[in-house]
């Protein structure tokens, strides 16, 4: 198992930083606003958008811009929900279960791909790069006023 990466920040404490080596990804400019749910969702997309959706925002995974990605997210769960249940519902030695089995297959996988983008899962989560604010990285400095 890979060793979790280091921060920018942590590098910059730890005076490791080498700025040939940074990708700049720490000086993205936040975009600010609320994540706005498509109209056409419907059924368990809805249900999955409510559930997870305002989480990804307050962990800064998604912002405004996502929406459309993650409303197609969300239609692929809703598709593979479908595809499974009739799946649960036919006779697994009638010719149509193969079908069933390959559509039910591919709608999870067309989910699984754009849920690895939001860190779904452990593995994509500790791929993901999310700087936290510099204010909540670096313990305040104690003096020797404070200790008297």
């Amino acid at each position: 198992m890979a060793r979790p990466r280091k921060t920018d920040i942590e590098k910059r404490l730890a005076g490791t930083f080498r700025q040939d080596r940074s990708d700049g990804r720490s000086v993205v400019t936040p975009i600010e606003g609320e994540l706005t749910r498509p109209d056409d969702l419907t059924g368990a997309a809805v249900a999955l958008w409510d559930k997870i959706v305002p989480d990804l925002q307050k962990s800064g995974v998604a912002c405004p811009v996502d929406s459309t990605m993650l409303g197609d997210m969300c239609r692929w769960y809703s598709r593979y929900v479908r595809w499974a249940a009739a799946l649960d519902c036919a006779d697994p030695m009638d010719d149509k279960s193969k079908g069933l089995l390959l559509g039910a297959g591919r709608c999870w996988k067309s989910f699984d791909d754009l849920a690895a983008r939001f860190g779904m899962t452990p593995g994509d989560r500790q791929r993901l790069r999310i700087e936290k604010p510099i204010e909540d990285d670096i313990p305040p400095l104690v003096t020797f006023a404070d200790l008297a």
